[in-house]
């Protein structure tokens, strides 16, 4: 659950449930990342991600305009999330590990768009 509050303040602005799939909170702490995007002082995007399932969160302060959106692998490959990056409000590069298309065990760089609602798996290293 991602809370909202203004920091002058305190007082509650927005709030953002999703559900969970994982089973316990150790399963949970190993598949879960989030980052931030700042894009100016009035304006930022937090996207989190719990295995191929992408959630984010765009506000606009001055206007209090919050959107939110998904995006998520249908095939729902067996790998994990290990570490999120924010490239822009639109873009996030997740390290993830696990089996995909055939490769077991591999590392992936996953590049999640929102604006294409793509997710594209790259295998490197290995």
């Amino acid at each position: 659950m991602i809370t909202m509050v203004k920091s002058q303040t305190y007082a509650w602005v927005y709030q953002f449930q999703t559900q969970c799939s994982s089973a316990t909170p150790i399963e949970l702490g190993q598949n879960f990342q989030s980052c931030l995007f700042e894009a100016s002082t009035s304006s930022d995007t937090i996207v989190f991600q719990e295995g191929t399932k992408f959630f984010r969160i765009s506000t606009q302060y001055q206007s209090m305009a919050i959107t939110t959106s998904t995006l998520h692998d249908p095939a729902d490959p067996t790998i994990f999330a290990r570490g999120l990056h924010c490239a822009s409000i639109d873009l996030v590069y997740s390290l993830m590990w696990g089996t995909y298309s055939g490769n077991s065990q591999r590392i992936f760089v996953a590049q999640a768009s929102f604006i294409t609602s793509k997710i594209i798996y790259t295998r490197y290293l290995q």
